[in-house]
């Protein structure tokens, strides 16, 4: 798939791979729609990236944030592992119309999780862990002076998750 994309077929891929997670009706199978997760945020912002292509990460959120409607646990830990990989390797160069996405694709992951769930189902643990984690690096972000989106919608989610957060200070 990598060698494909990196071709002038790249562009075509990247955009059917988008359309199909907008698109896709809820008895798509559910590994098509993770495998386009997975190849767009790696070759946009993940360790496999391609350079060649150029693509507004809010562009891509979009089709990401339509993917999660499917409120199935592999595409949201999908989603959440490529937010996050975003948030790490360019957190630093989003605009705010991107944060705004992040933020909202994260407190959609919280709502579709269940806190019983969280507590027996391996898979749930991982996402929770996952929306921490990226939780935390936004929160150093925020107060390294790094992050250009909403301070007070970034609490509202973390306020919306403190189910399954760990104890912590946070500055209001």
């Amino acid at each position: 798939m990598r060698d494909l994309l990196g071709t002038h077929m790249g562009h075509s891929g990247l955009l059917q791979m988008c359309e199909f997670m907008e698109t896709a009706d809820v008895s798509e199978e559910v590994a098509v729609i993770r495998g386009a997760v997975f190849f767009v945020g790696a070759v946009l912002w993940g360790n496999r990236m391609i350079r060649s292509l150029k693509y507004s990460p809010s562009t891509v959120l979009a089709a990401f944030e339509k993917a999660l409607e499917r409120k199935h646990p592999y595409v949201s830990y999908e989603v959440i592992v490529r937010v996050q990989d975003l948030v790490r390797n360019k957190g630093d160069t989003l605009l705010s119309v991107s944060w705004d996405l992040v933020l909202e694709i994260i407190r959609k992951v919280l709502e579709y999780t269940r806190p019983e769930e969280s507590r027996s189902d391996g898979h749930v643990q991982k996402i929770i862990k996952c929306v921490n984690d990226t939780l935390d690096v936004i929160d150093e972000a925020i107060d390294a002076g790094g992050f250009s989106g909403s301070t007070p919608r970034f609490y509202a989610v973390v306020d919306a998750g403190c189910k399954f957060r760990p104890v912590r200070k946070y500055k209001f």
